[in-house]
Parts: C-alpha cells; sequence; structure tokens
C-alpha cells in the first residue's frame, strides 16, 4: 500500500503564466485529494514580463502549501535533482545530485548508488493542461502500485481518446480489461498512436525508480527532449507492457500556442493566442474561467477549445 504522499507532481512551465494558472485552478477543483499532493512548478521565464507574472502567480497561490515555484536554472539537472530528492535512495539524493552534474555520457558512473527502498512515484504535467472531470490521486497511485505489470497511469487516455491531434488522424482503441478502483488497463505494446506512447510529460504517474536511471544517462535540455528520450528508450520496458487509465479521461492539452524554441509541434490551428497576448490579459488581471471546461469530453489527448476569461474580481473557481 501506497499513500499520497509517496507521489509528487512536476509541472513543466515556460512563458504561459495564465495558462499554467488554469492548469493549477483546474487541477485543484477536480482532483479530490489534490490538496494533499505536493507539486512543484520548474518554470522557465524569457523576459522580466514573464519572470513578473510568474512571481505573482506564485504570491496568488501561496495559500496553497502543497504548491511550490521553482525557476529554471539547468533542466536536466533540476529534473534528476527533484527525482532524486523524492526517490528515497539507500545511499542519499545528495550524493546523487553531485554526481548527476557529470556529463550526461557519464551517467552510468553513478547508476550503482540508484538503490530504492520505497516505491516513488511522479505525475508530470505541463502548463496547458486543463482538468475537467473529478478523480482520486491516490486511486490511480494504488493501482499502479499493485500491479508490477504496469507502466504508469495516464490520466489523458480513456475510451473518449478517439483522435491523435498530433498526427491529425484517428486512432483505433486497444482491447480494455478492468483493472482496480474503475481503471482499465491495457497493453501499450501493440496500441494505437496515444495508446502506444506509453511515456510523455503533459499528465501521467509514473515510478521514479523507473524513470531516474534512464534519465541519468541521457541529455535533455527540455520538456520536449526530456519526452522524445523517454520515447526512444520504450523498449526498456517490455516487463512493463501495461498502462492504466481511467474509462472517460479526466485532463487534456489545449495546444493554442507554441513555446518551444526547436519542437515546432501542432498547435493553435483553430484558436491561437501567443503566450504574448495571454500575458497581456494576465497583466490586466484576467484568468481562465476553469469550471467553464469541468465536464467537457475531449477527444484526444490534445484538443483546441476556445478559452473564457474571468475578470478581476469575479472570483475563480478551485483557488
Amino acid at each position: 500500500m501506497v499513500e499520497i504522499i509517496d507521489l509528487v507532481g512536476l509541472v513543466f512551465s515556460r512563458d504561459r503564466a495564465l495558462q499554467l494558472d488554469a492548469t493549477l485552478r483546474s487541477f485543484l477543483l477536480h482532483c479530490m485529494d489534490g490538496d494533499q499532493a505536493q507539486i512543484t512548478v520548474l518554470y522557465q521565464a524569457s523576459s522580466p514580463l514573464h519572470a513578473r507574472q510568474y512571481a505573482d502567480l506564485a504570491e496568488e497561490h501561496r495559500p496553497h502549501k502543497n504548491i511550490h515555484f521553482q525557476p529554471q536554472a539547468h533542466f536536466r539537472r533540476d529534473v534528476l535533482a527533484f527525482l532524486a530528492d523524492h526517490a528515497d535512495l539507500r545511499f542519499g539524493a545528495g550524493l546523487y545530485r553531485r554526481m548527476a552534474r557529470l556529463h550526461w555520457r557519464l551517467g552510468f558512473l553513478s547508476q550503482p548508488l540508484l538503490h530504492f527502498d520505497h516505491p516513488r512515484y511522479v505525475l508530470f504535467l505541463v502548463d496547458d493542461n486543463l482538468f475537467v472531470h473529478r478523480f482520486r490521486l491516490a486511486a490511480a497511485l494504488n493501482d499502479v502500485h499493485q500491479d508490477p505489470q504496469v507502466l504508469g497511469f495516464s490520466l489523458r487516455l480513456g475510451r473518449n481518446t478517439i483522435y491523435c491531434y498530433v498526427r491529425d488522424t484517428p486512432q483505433s482503441l486497444p482491447q480494455f480489461t478492468p483493472a482496480g478502483d474503475g481503471a482499465l488497463r491495457f497493453e501499450w505494446r501493440r496500441s494505437d498512436l496515444d495508446f502506444g506512447y506509453p511515456l510523455e510529460v503533459s499528465s501521467s504517474i509514473y515510478r521514479i525508480a523507473d524513470l531516474l536511471p534512464l534519465l541519468n544517462s541521457q541529455r535533455f535540455t527540455s520538456p520536449n527532449q526530456l519526452e522524445s528520450r523517454l520515447a526512444e528508450n520504450t523498449d526498456r520496458f517490455r516487463d512493463r507492457p501495461f498502462l492504466l487509465c481511467y474509462p472517460q479521461s479526466v485532463v487534456f492539452s489545449n495546444p493554442i500556442n507554441q513555446v518551444a524554441e526547436r519542437y515546432q509541434n501542432r498547435a493553435g490551428t483553430l484558436h491561437a493566442w501567443s503566450s504574448q497576448e495571454l500575458a497581456e490579459r494576465f497583466a490586466l488581471g484576467q484568468r481562465l474561467d476553469v469550471a467553464a471546461h469541468s465536464g467537457f469530453v475531449p477527444q484526444s489527448c490534445h484538443q483546441e477549445v476556445v478559452l473564457s476569461f474571468q475578470s478581476p474580481g469575479q472570483g475563480a473557481d478551485g483557488s
């Protein structure tokens, strides 16, 4: 048995304070035990304007004692240090943190240090996530813990995700079998498109002990590259051929803009808002109305939806 204290959340954000705020508030609104999970936002600001807005947002979320803001210094080191700090390493996270500063090609040198005493888990999120249905993290966490053949729990997949936005094509559903607490189990190795993409950073739960030894020997400088390195190494997890999900996904990504410098993913084809335009809205005190999307059933892990703004003084659900 594991508890919610055995899970930590890591949210990646760049120049999108207003969208990040919606991610955090929709999470608190729909996750019934979300206030018990320790969530860290690792953010990067490319200008003084975005840096100020992250500082303002951190102040707004100060009442939520479980949410922490951390400015990005060196992305790879920040991620490795975060995972090591929460991994319950037998020989201590401090020593590993020093070893992780080695060049990534020397990452194998610290592999013998990676002995884990107690299972710990990480939930990856990104700043264009919107949560739309109620769920419990503790239930998903225990489902993963109880099945050693399960690689992770995807909060973004379900019977409703019949379209792959990234490839702009329909996708077939895998063969599901019932799992604990109303979840579904499927074999990702035999699945199509999003269902066959088991390692991602936008709303899935994984064992830190699975990820840390792999990432320790990989080069990555951004969330996109981190996900690419994970995707390139799925063969390492043949002994965990299954994923879990809910019958209906509880979160999706709203790809209305693109902030990555090297990775030009599909975004903003229907409802485009640049990060600068949203920063201007943020400066006026406007925030996204996350309750407006409650109950929404996306057809894809990524789906563009119209934004609904709240003016100052209107209040905000989930805050």
